[in-house]
Formats: structure tokens, C-alpha cells, sequence
């Protein structure tokens, strides 16, 4: 297979199938409107509660992710004639994308073409972005493995009425169901070509493990600050929650809003945020309100990014104003 086909390839796994359209809608709506019809006024007196001020420092802190997101695409770019400015305003710009328009093809597209246009060759870039993809899960997957050691895994089995007898089978039945999904994953055409787009950059980084190590690293950061924006707002809302179990609720949703049952997880993430949290102790309409002041969190920082990236090219063009 030829490179532009495993480019167009990449770009159509990302994109989704058509038929899935009208589910995903269906299912955004649905879920938003039972978020709406699940607010009241123990949500409304929440909202008036809340400190705003720290809704500022959270989105601060939630902003300095995409810096730590677009310093490890940097990392991966080593190389390359990109610069690292150019990296974080690529990620950065590319987040907007994704959380504007009804698909994160939107930012995959977006974050491609720039790197293309700065002279990353077309093949290469797109492996880069799949690695930058998996470099961001991993990450997920190493904080919810240390932070389940805390109290989370109980306030999970007690939700589900399961005892550990029962726990260990439903791991067990989980397992040989991601097995299988993994399976039919590989066999898939699409996904072969994803992972056939990341062996270049991947072999690259065989050679440099200091470049793994750091984009590693910046992973942790990147997920870890805006973990802990998150816990501002769930500190300020319902002090019962603790940093540790925040982290296993977030890095579970996360991996819950890769399924694209809604458009950009809309719902299905406010929904998972006030399931978790119920179990830890929140009550409903506490979650609901958390759940929404996250959604503001990340319409904010993708404004930023909007607004960065408008801002560069009034500059670009000459005679515009800044």
C-alpha cells in the first residue's frame, strides 16, 4: 500500500463511518437532555456556592496542558525543521478544531496539513500524530493503574452491587472481551494501516529512548495538570473526594469517551463524570454541575486556542491588524 493511501486510510479511521451519524446524534441529544432534566435547584444553589475564582485558576492550569501536549509533539517532531513554538501552537489549535466541529477529524486534519505545510513529510506526520495519540493513552492508563490502589476500586463494586469473587470474573470476562476487540482491531485493515504509519517514527524512537522518555513524561504532565484543574472545581463543589480517586474517575471517563457514542463525547462524558461520582459519594446534582463546569473548562481552552491561532495569522497577513 501506497503512503497516500495509508494517509487516507489514517484519516478515515478517524473520521468514523457515515452511518454512525444519526446514533451519535441521536444519542447527544438524548443524553443532554436527561443532564437538563436532571438539574435543579440543589444544582442551581451549587452554582451559586461555587467560587468562580478558582474556575480562573483551574482553567489556567487545564490551558497548561495543551503546552505540555504540544512540547511532546515537539519531542516527536526532533528532526524536523518544526519548531517547538509551532508544536504547542499546532496542538493547541488543533484542540480548538476537534471541539468545534462535530468530529476530531477536524483537529487530526487540521494538525496534518500544518505539519505538512511546514515541511514534515505527509506519511511521517501522520505516524507522528497516531504515536502522539498513544503516547496520551498510555499515559492514561499508567495513572489509572497507580491511582487504583486507593479507595475508588470499592465505591466501583459497591455501585455495581459486586463482591470481589464477582469482581475478579467481570475482570476476567472484560479481558477476554478487550482481547477479542483487539483482535478483530488488528485484522481490520484500517487499524493495520494506522499502526504501519507509526512503526517509522516509532523505530526512530527505538534509537533515541531519551526522546520516548520525555514524551513520556509529557504525557503525565499533560494528563496530570489537568487532572488536578479538575480537582479544583470538584474540591470547591464536594470536598469528600480525593485527589487519587479524582484521577482513576478521570482517566475511566477518558477512556469512556473514546467510544464515540456522542459528538466529541458530549453527554456521554457529563453522564460518566455523575455516574463515578455518585458512587464516590457526590450527590447527583453536585456531579451534573461538575460535569458541566469541566465541559466549561474545555470550551475555554479550545477558545484560547482559536483565538492563538487567529491571532497568527492576522499577523501573517500583510497590513492586517493585530
Amino acid at each position: 500500500m501506497s503512503k497516500a493511501s495509508s494517509v487516507r486510510a489514517f484519516l478515515g479511521t478517524v473520521a468514523g463511518a457515515r452511518w454512525m451519524r444519526p446514533l451519535q446524534l441521536a444519542a447527544t441529544l438524548a443524553l443532554t437532555i436527561w443532564i437538563v432534566v436532571s438539574l435543579g435547584e440543589p444544582a442551581v444553589a451549587a452554582l451559586k456556592r461555587f467560587d468562580f475564582t478558582v474556575l480562573l485558576g483551574a482553567l489556567a492550569l487545564f490551558a497548561s496542558a495543551q503546552i505540555f501536549g504540544g512540547l511532546r509533539l515537539a519531542v516527536l517532531l526532533s528532526g524536523t525543521a518544526v519548531p517547538w513554538r509551532d508544536a504547542i501552537m499546532t496542538t493547541w489549535a488543533g484542540y480548538f478544531f476537534s471541539n468545534f466541529l462535530p468530529s476530531t477529524i477536524g483537529g487530526d486534519i487540521f494538525r496534518l496539513g500544518r505539519l505538512a505545510s511546514r515541511g514534515v513529510e505527509t506519511a511521517r506526520a501522520a505516524g507522528i500524530l497516531v504515536l502522539d495519540r498513544i503516547f496520551n493513552l498510555v499515559a492514561t492508563f499508567v495513572l489509572l493503574a497507580l491511582g487504583m490502589t486507593g479507595r475508588f476500586p470499592q465505591y466501583l463494586m459497591k455501585g455495581l452491587s459486586l463482591n470481589h469473587e464477582k469482581a475478579v470474573l467481570v475482570l476476567i470476562g472484560g479481558a477476554i472481551i478487550l482481547g477479542g476487540m483487539i483482535f478483530f482491531a488488528l485484522a481490520s485493515a484500517r487499524i493495520r494501516n494506522m499502526l504501519q504509519l507509526a512503526l517509522r517514527p516509532l523505530r526512530e524512537l527505538r534509537r533515541n529512548p531519551v526522546i520516548a522518555l520525555s514524551a513520556f513524561v509529557l504525557s503525565i504532565l499533560n494528563l496530570g495538570v489537568a487532572i488536578l484543574a479538575q480537582w479544583l472545581i470538584i474540591r470547591q463543589l464536594h470536598g469528600g473526594v480525593s485527589l487519587i480517586e479524582l484521577t482513576v474517575i478521570v482517566c475511566t471517563v477518558t477512556l469512556i469517551v473514546l467510544v464515540p457514542v456522542s459528538f466529541n463525547g458530549l453527554g456521554l462524558q457529563e453522564g460518566a463524570f455523575a455516574y463515578f461520582l455518585v458512587q464516590a459519594g457526590v450527590s447527583l446534582s453536585v456531579a451534573l454541575v461538575y460535569g458541566l463546569l469541566v465541559r466549561v473548562l474545555i470550551v475555554m481552552t479550545s477558545a484560547i486556542g482559536g483565538l492563538l491561532f487567529a491571532a497568527e495569522r492576522a499577523r501573517a497577513v500583510p497590513g492586517a491588524r493585530a
